[in-house]
């Protein structure tokens, strides 16, 4: 569905470099979340893609639709987890991406669909997960990015808002 990869080892060379212009950054996660995907976009050692269900994928932007993904997680996680929530969607809107996934719950599998026609109009393939897998990937994605972006930006790693997004996405530590 989603991926999130490193791509080379040179964002390493990073830390302690690039400095975080952040503006309430202790009470808005989204501004903090902008911020870190901003600069990783700039070093070109990332990748974020959507994958379809026929194989598919289109790489998307780290610095504006990787953001605007992260920031939807807990919203997402908790429709997820909310047993009156059948369906819900994850939003994409920037760059000339304007695309949704739309998922729809069904006796703890999910079926994944795609809803493309603002953005290349192609009409892609869905799958189905189940939801302990989604779950999974999810927190996965939100993991390796906390771990990234703690290890270029070590003063995050007291950042309330970056903390508490974590917790609600159920990242502990």
């Amino acid at each position: 569905m989603f991926t999130f990869s490193i791509d080379s080892d040179s964002y390493k060379s990073l830390k302690n470099v690039l400095k975080l212009e952040l503006y309430d950054s202790e009470n808005y996660t989204p501004a903090v979340i902008s911020a870190v995907c901003s600069k990783l976009y700039e070093c070109k050692a990332f990748t974020f893609k959507l994958c379809f269900g026929d194989g598919d994928e289109i790489e998307l932007p780290i610095d504006c639709e990787f953001s605007i993904f992260l920031e939807q997680l807990p919203d997402v996680m908790n429709a997820s987890k909310n047993e009156n929530v059948h369906s819900f969607i994850i939003r994409f809107f920037e760059q000339g991406f304007n695309f949704s996934v739309l998922i729809q719950k069904n006796d703890g599998i999910y079926s994944v669909s795609f809803d493309t026609s603002h953005c290349d109009g192609i009409e892609r393939k869905g799958y189905e997960i189940e939801f302990t897998d989604f779950e999974l990937m999810l927190q996965g994605i939100a993991q390796d990015f906390m771990n990234v972006a703690i290890e270029i930006f070590p003063e995050l790693s007291n950042n309330k808002a970056f903390k508490q997004w974590g917790c609600e996405i159920g990242i502990t530590g």
